[in-house]
């Protein structure tokens, strides 16, 4: 596959107008001078209107050709805590639930929000 150019690489993928340039980072875990651009559709009819896609550059400024990650492990590593909190707070809204439906001691609806 021939190697497309910065300005190919901007167009949109469902309108096929050209996108903006919003955020400029480093490319993590590759070669010193890789940035990662993350491009937007400013088209507003267009249904990616808004909607970003990335497309990196090498430090010689060429641009790989696009590649598709679908079926690929995920890079995604989740923060310490997190699960166990998305659990805790699922429990509380079931009990919310049951407390919403049925009269507490005082006789009238409850809610709980302790931890």
């Amino acid at each position: 596959m021939e190697h497309p150019t910065f300005e190919a690489a901007k167009i949109c993928p469902k309108c096929n107008r050209p996108g903006e340039v919003r955020k400029v980072a480093p490319a993590k875990n590759m070669k010193p001078g890789t940035q990662i651009h993350f491009v937007y559709c400013v088209t507003e009819l267009c249904k990616w209107y808004n909607t970003p896609w990335t497309v990196q550059t090498n430090p010689d400024g060429s641009v790989p050709p696009p590649r598709n990650h679908t079926g690929e492990d995920k890079i995604y590593q989740g923060f310490e805590g997190h699960d166990e909190d998305a659990r805790h707070l699922v429990d509380i809204l079931k009990r919310n639930a049951i407390a919403e439906t049925e009269d507490n001691s005082s006789g009238g609806k409850g809610y709980e929000v302790r931890r």
